[in-house]
């Protein structure tokens, strides 16, 4: 797919007409990692990063004309970090899809009433306080 077709494509996708795209390198901070994508050049660099990261990245769209990168400047005057500050910072963290929580236990147990279902009773007859799980346990 060639630049213009990517952003025809981009551009449908939204159903609006966009000002900016942007992407971001991979396992870095978008205040480090965003690039802009205005022409084949980029483009080229865009599908090159894309690649090498098994086809995942992400993309960020400018509704409004905000020049982002000027914006990110902005951030680190302000802040008075500089981008190696930052990166030393983030040296030990892991991307991950799934959060681990600390639990503690209950103090209280609440007791959950038992409630036979006249229906799922019919699907599935078990007496009650009779389980056999042999008949699971012999496999041909």
């Amino acid at each position: 797919m060639e630049f213009k077709d990517f952003i025809i494509y981009l551009r449908n996708l939204i159903k609006d007409k966009s000002h900016d795209m942007y992407y971001c390198l991979p396992n870095r901070a978008i205040i480090d990692g965003l690039r802009e994508l205005r022409d084949e050049d980029y483009y080229v660099r865009f599908l090159d990063v894309r690649y090498s990261n098994d086809c995942k990245i992400s993309i960020y769209i400018d509704h409004y004309h905000e020049t982002i990168t000027e914006w990110i400047e902005e951030e680190k005057v302000e802040e008075g970090d500089t981008v190696s500050d930052i990166c030393e910072d983030d040296v030990d963290s892991v991307m991950a899809d799934d959060v681990s929580l600390d639990h503690e236990a209950d103090d209280e147990i609440l007791e959950i009433p038992k409630y036979v279902d006249p229906f799922l009773s019919h699907k599935n007859p078990i007496p009650e306080g009779r389980v056999e799980d042999e008949a699971d346990d012999n496999v041909s």
